[in-house]
C-alpha cells in the first residue's frame, strides 16, 4: 500500500503477549497533534480515513469503488498486453456506471446474495441487470484471488436473467450484399473475419507480427483470448491476395493489420461501426427495392458462418480446427444452434 498522508499505525502488546495494531488519523491542529482513532480493523480504518480526507479509498479498504478502480487499472494493462479485448473493457466501464451508485462506498465483502436479487428485481432492464451482476461476479473473483475479499461470491447460485443465445445463420446472399454496399474498410474487416473464422476482437487485434509473409502458403497466427490458445490458419489464394493488398509496398509491415487511413489500429466502436451500420442499412434498402429476402447480421455472426461453410465443404474435423474447438462435440453443438439438427426424412411404408 502506498504511504498515506495523516495515516498512522501503532502496535500494542496485550497481557497475554498477543500483538495487535491500532490505526489513527493524525494531524496538527493549532500547533497540537490530534489523534483520531480509526479502530483496529484495517479495512474499516481505511474507509474512515478516506472519509476524513475526502479521498478515494485504497483497494485495501475493500469498498466496491476502491476494488473496481484497481480492477480497471489492471484491465487497461491487460488490453495493452492483448490479454483482454477493448470491447470487454468498454462494456465493463458502462456496467460500473450503474453499479457504483448502488454499491460504491459499501465494503465489497458486505454484499450478499439477497442484495444481488434485490438489484435485479429493481433494475428495469433485466438484460442489463444480468450483465452487470455477471461483471460483479468477475470483479469478486478477481478480488478474491488477491486476498481483498475472503467470503463466497454472492452472485454464485443466484438465477440471473439469461442472455439469449444468437441463432442467426448468415446466408451467403446476406454477407455479399453487405460486402457490396460497404467501403473498402468494411470489405477488409468482413473478409478477414469470415475467412479466419475468428471473433471480432481477435480480428481487430491481429498484428503483422502474427503474419508470416515468407511462408508458403502465408500463415496467420490467431490468438484466441476466450480459450487462451493459438490457432494457425493457412491462407488460400483469396486470403493471401487480401493480406498482400493490405501490406501494400511495405517489406516488413508493423502494427495492426487492420488500420485506419492514418495508420492507427482500427477501432471496432469508432469509424468501422459507423461504416458497417451504413453498409447494412444500404443492403436492407437494396434488398427491399429488388424484392429480395435479406437478414441483418452482426460481425460476430461471421464466425459461425465460417464454421458452417467449412463443415459443408470439408467436414466436422475441418470445421473444428477452423473454429479452434477442442472436440467435435463442441463444434456440433455450436453449429446446431444456427442450423438445427440434420436428419433424413422418415420413410412411411404401407403395411
Amino acid at each position: 500500500m502506498k504511504r498515506l498522508t495523516h495515516w498512522h499505525e501503532k502496535k500494542f502488546t496485550g497481557k497475554n503477549g498477543q500483538v495487535w495494531t491500532a490505526y489513527y488519523h493524525v494531524v496538527k491542529v493549532s500547533g497540537k497533534v490530534k489523534w483520531t482513532s480509526l479502530g483496529n480493523n484495517k479495512a474499516a480504518a481505511l474507509r474512515k480515513w478516506a472519509e476524513i480526507e475526502a479521498k478515494p479509498a485504497p483497494s485495501e479498504a475493500g469498498t466496491f469503488d476502491a476494488v473496481a478502480n484497481e480492477y480497471m487499472k489492471w484491465a487497461e494493462a491487460e488490453v495493452l498486453n492483448g490479454e483482454l479485448a477493448q470491447r470487454t473493457l468498454d462494456d465493463r466501464t458502462v456496467y460500473l456506471k450503474s453499479l457504483r451508485p448502488v454499491f460504491g462506498q459499501h465494503p465489497l465483502e458486505a454484499i450478499r446474495s439477497s442484495h444481488v436479487v434485490k438489484y435485479v428485481d429493481k433494475r428495469s432492464s433485466k438484460h442489463s441487470a444480468g450483465q452487470e451482476m455477471r461483471f460483479l461476479s468477475v470483479l469478486w473473483n478477481w478480488a478474491k484471488q488477491r486476498d481483498i475479499v475472503t467470503a463466497a461470491n454472492p452472485v454464485r447460485g443466484v438465477r440471473l436473467p439469461g442472455t439469449a443465445t444468437r441463432k442467426i445463420e448468415v446466408r451467403p446472399q446476406d454477407y455479399w450484399l453487405v460486402w457490396e454496399c460497404g467501403d473498402q474498410m468494411v470489405k477488409d474487416v468482413l473478409e478477414l473475419a469470415a475467412r479466419l473464422g475468428t471473433r471480432p476482437q481477435e480480428v481487430f487485434g491481429l498484428t503483422w507480427g502474427k503474419v508470416d509473409l515468407e511462408a508458403e502458403p502465408i500463415t496467420i497466427k490467431v490468438w484466441q483470448n476466450k480459450v487462451q490458445g493459438l490457432r494457425l490458419v493457412l491462407a488460400d489464394a483469396e486470403l493471401e491476395a487480401i493480406i498482400r493488398r493490405l501490406r501494400g509496398d511495405r517489406d516488413r509491415p508493423k502494427g495492426h493489420v487492420l488500420a485506419d487511413e492514418d495508420g492507427a489500429p482500427l477501432n471496432p466502436v469508432g469509424a468501422f461501426r459507423y461504416r458497417f451500420s451504413a453498409a447494412r442499412a444500404a443492403a436492407a434498402a437494396k434488398a427491399k427495392e429488388s424484392g429480395c429476402d435479406y437478414q441483418n447480421f452482426q460481425l460476430r455472426d461471421l464466425r459461425p458462418m465460417a464454421g458452417l461453410a467449412m463443415l459443408d465443404a470439408e467436414g466436422m474435423d475441418a470445421a473444428r480446427r477452423l473454429l479452434g474447438h477442442t472436440t467435435e462435440r463442441m463444434t456440433a453443438a455450436y453449429t446446431t444452434k444456427r442450423r438445427g439438427f440434420v436428419s433424413n426424412a422418415a420413410t412411411i411404408r404401407k403395411s
